[in-house]
Formats: C-alpha cells, structure tokens, sequence
C-alpha cells in the first residue's frame, strides 16, 4: 500500500542522561568542577522511538517514568518526534532512570546508571498497551527491563502475528545482581 504509514510500538527503558564536562574525571574520593552540563531524555526506548519517528512511522513507546520533573522533562523531549506517550506510565513512588556521564577534555567519559522507574515495568503494564502492539506493524523490544515485562510483550506480539525485533540485553534483574556481587576495594 503506497503511502500507508507503519505503525511501529517500542518497547524499551526511558532515562534522563546528565553529562557534565569536566577538565579530567576525579579519581575516587576526588571532586572536580564541571564547565558545562546537558540533559537529554536518552535510552533504548526513546532512541529507537526517534529513529522510528524520523524514518516517518507512527511511532507509539511503551516505557516508565518516575514521578519527578524528569518525567516531564522526557515526555516533552519525545513530543518534539510526535511519539505518542500514553503508555510511557508513571511510577510515582521512583524516580526517573538516570544516567550520569563525566566527559573530560579529551572526550573520555566515564559514567553511572540507575534503572529506576524502568525497573517498575510491570506484565500488567504491557497488557495495557495489548490494542496499540496488536494494531502495530512491527514491535522493537529491549531487553533490559523486567523479565516479565519483556516476556509479556514478546508474547502479546507473537499473539498477534506481529513482528518483532527483540534487543537482548540483560534484564535488569540480572544486571542489578550482578553489579551487587562485585568487590568493593
């Protein structure tokens, strides 16, 4: 059909991303000061919903969000792409996923992520988006989420004959107990 328009759902983690240039990144125990600062609403989710939405698709995301000003800040940033929000949910009780990147002044960087409202991606979540994945064309989904939610979403697409791309990353439950384990010297 010339000129229909595909519908694509993502399915994916929403973070702020805080990058602060600096002349070097401290050593531990070290402070240093910052000569510039950007924020960005970043992540799986929102990338590959701007990818979608600049290749000219309908573009719907279905992600979670703390109940901070960062939610605000993210939802804003996805309305510039015309990516429908309805089902980027509020976790009232988290805050937004974050992610905090040092950049020196020979571009290294060096950085730290909290998943928190990503983390808060429930089944019953997906289930509520189950009419716009049935309605889509294709479904991008990535893997570090909760493993229910991913599972869920994978399953509501197969359900519905629709194709799926499928990133897989480590859910976070996996990533979490990973990074609990490691030495702290």
């Amino acid at each position: 059909m010339p000129g229909r328009i595909p519908k694509v759902v993502v399915v994916g983690g929403t973070y702020v991303d805080m990058a602060i240039k600096c002349g070097q990144i401290p050593a531990p125990g070290q402070s240093v000061s910052g000569s510039a600062a950007l924020y960005n609403a970043t992540g799986p989710g929102p990338n590959q919903a701007a990818e979608a939405a600049l290749c000219g698709c309908q573009v719907h995301l279905v992600s979670k969000l703390g109940g901070d000003p960062f939610a605000q800040m993210a939802k804003a940033s996805l309305a510039e792409f015309n990516i429908d929000t309805d089902y980027v949910l509020i976790a009232k009780a988290k805050n937004t996923g974050i992610v905090v990147t040092l950049v020196d002044a020979e571009g290294e960087n060096a950085g730290c992520t909290y998943s928190g409202a990503n983390s808060a991606l429930l089944p019953q979540d997906i289930d509520a988006a189950e009419q716009i994945i049935s309605d889509a064309d294709i479904c991008l989904i990535h893997g570090r989420l909760p493993q229910d939610a991913v599972v869920t979403a994978i399953r509501c697409a197969k359900v519905h004959g629709k194709k799926v791309i499928f990133n897989p990353a480590r859910p976070i439950e996996q990533s979490a107990r990973e990074a609990s384990t490691l030495p702290i010297e």
